[in-house]
C-alpha cells in the first residue's frame, strides 16, 4: 500500500511462491525516499524468512506502527541551517510525509482488522441414501464417490441388479440417476469445470458429460490405479498396477509419460494435480501388491525428474 507495488512478483503462482521463499523485497525507502526509517525496519521485520524474527503478536506490530505514526521515527541527520520559509520543495516533502503517515494509519487499521479472530464457519453435512437394492461399490479400485469442484454434482459407483455403473446426483436433488454407457465403471473423477466425469471401464480411461451423451474413450487402462484432471486440459492416470504415470489430453490423444521410476520404485499410483496444474502428487511404491512402504512424491508436469 505504501509503495503501490507487490513485495514479491513472478510470471506464475509457482514463481511467486519461489520468490517468497528465497528473495528479499527491496526496502520501501528505495521506492519511496521519504519513508520513515522505522517503517522500513518494521516492514522488513514482518517479511523475515525466520518466524522468530517476525513480530510475535498483532499488538507488537500495532504499537510500533502507532509509534511511527506519532513521529517516533523522525530522526534528523541534516546539518543545522538558518531557518527559512517553506518553499515548493519543502511543501512537497511535507505533503509526502503526511501521506506516508496516513498510509501507516491505514495499514495499522487493516492489520488489526485482519488479525481479529474469524467467526466460525458453518459446517455442511449431507447424507447419501442409496435406493433399495443398490450397494456402493468397494474400494479395491479406488474411491467410489466424487464431488464436483463447484459442489453442484455428486458421482458415485454402485451395484444394482448385478450391474456396476456410475450414478450422478445434483446436490439440489434427492434423486441420483444412472449414467448410460458407464457399466463396469470404477474410480470416478470430475473435470475442473464440473461438466465431465472421468472414469475407468472396460480396460480404458473414459469421460462422459454430466448433461448426457455417449462415453468417450481417452486411452487404454487395463488395471487402473487412479486419475486426476488438470486445469491445464490434461488427465494424469496410472493405467495399471506396475507402471509410471501417464498423461493424455482431455480431448483424447497419445498418452505421454509424466514420471519415471526412481531407485526401488515399481509402481506410481493415485495422482492428484496441485492447484494450477503445474505439479502432480502421487504414491510411489517398491512393491506392486503391497503399498505399506509407499511414499508420497511430487512431480513437476512437463519433466520426468520428480522427487519424493
Amino acid at each position: 500500500m505504501t509503495t503501490g507495488r507487490k513485495a514479491f512478483v513472478g510470471k506464475s503462482q509457482a514463481s511467486v511462491i519461489g520468490a517468497i521463499l528465497k528473495d528479499d523485497p527491496p526496502p520501501i525507502s528505495t521506492l519511496q525516499p521519504m519513508t520513515p526509517p522505522a517503517l522500513d525496519r518494521v516492514v522488513k521485520r514482518c517479511l523475515a524468512k525466520e518466524r522468530d524474527e517476525r513480530c510475535q503478536s498483532a499488538k507488537d506490530l500495532t504499537d510500533e506502527l502507532k509509534w511511527i505514526a506519532e513521529g517516533g521515527s523522525q530522526v534528523t541527520s541534516a546539518p543545522n541551517a538558518p531557518a527559512k520559509g517553506i518553499g515548493a520543495l519543502g511543501r512537497r516533502a511535507l505533503l509526502l510525509r503526511v501521506c506516508t503517515l496516513l498510509l501507516v494509519a491505514v495499514v495499522t487499521g487493516l492489520a488489526v482488522w485482519n488479525l481479529k479472530p474469524s467467526p466460525p464457519q458453518p459446517v455442511t453435512r449431507t447424507v447419501l441414501n442409496l435406493p433399495q437394492g443398490q450397494q456402493l461399490a468397494g474400494l479395491e479400485s479406488g474411491p467410489a464417490v466424487a464431488l464436483s469442484p463447484d459442489g453442484t454434482h455428486l458421482a458415485y459407483v454402485a451395484i444394482q441388479g448385478g450391474t456396476q455403473q456410475l450414478y450422478l446426483r445434483a446436490m439440489d436433488s434427492l434423486e441420483a440417476k444412472p449414467i448410460p454407457g458407464t457399466e463396469g465403471a470404477v474410480n470416478p473423477f470430475f473435470s475442473p469445470d464440473g461438466q465431465w466425469v472421468g472414469f475407468f471401464a472396460g480396460g480404458a480411461l473414459k469421460k462422459v458429460s454430466v448433461s448426457g451423451g455417449a462415453a468417450l474413450v481417452l486411452g487404454g487402462a487395463p488395471s487402473p490405479r487412479g486419475a486426476s484432471w488438470s486445469s491445464q486440459g490434461a488427465i494424469a492416470f496410472a493405467p495399471q498396477n506396475v507402471t509410471i504415470l501417464q498423461q493424455v489430453p482431455d480431448a483424447g490423444g497419445t498418452p505421454q509419460p509424466v514420471t519415471r521410476f526412481e531407485k526401488g520404485d515399481v509402481s506410481h499410483r493415485w495422482p492428484e494435480f496441485l492447484p494450477g496444474g503445474k505439479a502432480v502428487l502421487f504414491a510411489a511404491g517398491p512393491n506392486a501388491t503391497n503399498f505399506t512402504n509407499a511414499q508420497v512424491a511430487v512431480q513437476s508436469v512437463g519433466r520426468a525428474n520428480g522427487g519424493t
